[in-house]
């Protein structure tokens, strides 16, 4: 349970962490507020859509596969949206944090579930 613990505090403070900094990194890429506004929910958004499927993939397949998958997703996407040059690349790499953040969110709380 500390090993789930653990590696969910770790993608919630990846979360946390960029948020602050994203806004001014956007703007600096030229977007604009409305770009920035997309920045900013395209994970929400991607994890509203997935929470489910993703929860009936963790009982299919797994609970411990999915969380490592899912970790290293969200992982990518935030590689990813430090080297995004425009709104094109930076927005799938800002859904492939939600999609992560899904999958990773859905093994673990399987995990917790009684």
């Amino acid at each position: 349970m500390a090993t789930v613990t653990a590696a969910s505090a770790a993608l919630n403070f990846g979360f946390g962490a960029i948020v602050p900094v994203l806004p001014q990194y956007a703007l600096g890429l030229g977007l604009g507020s409305s770009g920035v506004g997309l920045v900013l929910a395209a994970p929400a958004f991607a994890r509203v859509l997935l929470n489910a499927p993703a929860g009936r993939v963790a009982d299919a397949a797994g609970r411990r596969p999915l969380m490592i998958v899912g970790e290293a997703g969200a992982a990518c996407g935030v590689a990813f949206t430090g080297l995004a040059p425009d709104l094109f690349s930076m927005l799938p790499a800002r859904l492939l944090v939600g999609a992560g953040g899904a999958a990773a969110n859905a093994g673990s709380a399987a995990y917790r579930r009684p």
